[in-house]
């Protein structure tokens, strides 16, 4: 998200847009200058002597500030006659330069410095002013976005929470305990898509996840569609574990749901203390998630390879990653998945 301008940034903005916004104010400051420098000389030529001359930049910067290359050029054109004026005025004609070409070539290079540093405060102010504008242009598209993403999620998350239940409703009415027992896998599946958009909308930025924030309630929701709570479940996180996109964040709740199912119909079947660790850890490639249960574990190359397997591995390829099994004590899924880099949002 664009950042607000600090104190001294707001400052800068608020003087150059009064200064240049109004002028009269612009003016008002040149003829003060002026005075001013009347006044100064007045009062200290006697003591200053040649040195008086000097204090004539004073208007020239002032004029030179408030109307750029133009009010430069003819400031330090006029400034050894204003100069040279009021000092016979006032009767002091002695303290006049000596070589007045020099003096005058002097004066018109200094305003015309001074124009040029003018017009390039000018010139800043109006670019740092621009930006403002665009930024705060940007961040109320950018809430505007947030604002409808949260929409979209709030509601994806209600049409799959009617589907669950509809889904729900029909396997109560089906009398072969297979057929319910697939329609409550199916819920349950739907159940863990419709958990992703619930977490996306209490998330800080709407479109990515944290592993730390994202694994335990979703774990924690799985185990609770089976009203299962008698399995330890013992997670571990990396610190600086990238973000999870929108995208992967659906897909690997999927695979999550299915890796853990598994393992809650065929691993605990007579473990007295069943456990679960949720470990996410960072890799060379990017990310190892691993799932891993003090089950029976089994020999994937004698399994029934049935949908929950066959959606494992279409989930690993949308995820663009690579998983393999290990056994010991127990049965561990060990997930590596490459780096995200479309995850972050502003």
């Amino acid at each position: 998200m664009a950042r607000k301008p600090g104190f001294r940034e707001q400052l800068f903005l608020d003087l150059h847009e009064k200064w240049y916004g109004l002028l009269r104010i612009r003016l008002i400051v040149v003829a003060a200058s002026i005075a001013v420098y009347a006044l100064t000389i007045v009062c200290l030529a006697p003591r200053l002597g040649v040195a008086v001359n000097y204090i004539v930049i004073l208007p020239v910067i002032v004029a030179s500030f408030a109307f750029g290359l133009v009010g430069g050029i003819v400031s330090g054109t006029l400034a050894l006659l204003m100069n040279n004026s009021l000092l016979i005025l006032i009767g002091l004609p002695q303290f006049m330069p000596e070589n007045h070409p020099v003096a005058e070539i002097a004066g018109i290079a200094v305003g015309t410095s001074m124009g040029f540093l003018g017009m390039h405060y000018r010139r800043l102010g109006r670019e740092i002013l621009r930006r403002r504008e665009s930024e705060e242009r940007l961040r109320t598209a950018l809430a505007d976005r947030m604002l409808l993403l949260r929409e979209l999620n709030h509601r994806v998350k209600n049409n799959l929470n009617v589907i669950h239940s509809l889904i729900g409703l029909q396997s109560g009415e089906i009398a072969d305990a297979h057929c319910r027992e697939l329609l409550r896998d199916l819920s349950r599946r739907i159940g863990s898509m419709a958990f992703v958009h619930d977490r996306l909308n209490d998330t800080p930025h709407v479109g990515v996840l944290q592993y730390r924030r994202y694994l335990p309630p979703l774990v924690e929701h799985i185990l609770g569609s089976y009203s299962i709570d008698v399995v330890d479940v013992d997670f571990h996180f990396d610190e600086g574990l990238p973000d999870i996109g929108l995208s992967r964040a659906t897909s690997l709740g999927l695979l999550v749901n299915e890796v853990i199912v598994n393992a809650l119909k065929h691993a605990f079947a007579d473990i007295p203390e069943p456990r679960l660790l949720i470990r996410a850890a960072l890799s060379n490639e990017g990310v190892e998630i691993i799932i891993a249960d003090n089950g029976s574990g089994f020999d994937p190359d004698r399994v029934n390879r049935g949908l929950g397997f066959r959606l494992i591995d279409a989930l690993v390829r949308q995820l663009d990653g690579r998983y393999r099994y290990r056994f010991e004590a127990g049965t561990a899924f060990l997930l590596d998945l490459p780096a995200e880099t479309d995850a972050v949002l502003p």
